[in-house]
């Protein structure tokens, strides 16, 4: 349980930090002659790409026991045996 709040302040936190555009939506500095606003937003898509990752791969590792991954979906579901 305490993965899944880790996880949820970890992608609020970057669609907070991106609707806060006020804070981002200038020309200086520039980085290699790009204005803040474009380095900026792309800096925040490879943290977004990395967080997204490590949240997945901690969802994965605190799934629950006896969960079997459905190969159609990739979603986890319960295991079940037939009768």
């Amino acid at each position: 349980m305490a993965a899944r709040g880790v996880v949820a302040v970890v992608l609020t936190a970057q669609v907070v930090a991106l609707l806060l555009v006020g804070a981002y939506a200038r020309r200086s500095p520039r980085l290699w002659g790009f204005p803040f606003f474009y380095w900026y937003t792309l800096l925040w898509l490879l943290i977004g790409a990395a967080t997204m990752a490590a949240c997945t791969w901690l969802l994965g590792r605190t799934a629950p026991a006896g969960a079997a991954v459905c190969a159609e979906h990739g979603a986890t579901r319960p295991n079940r045996e037939r009768r």
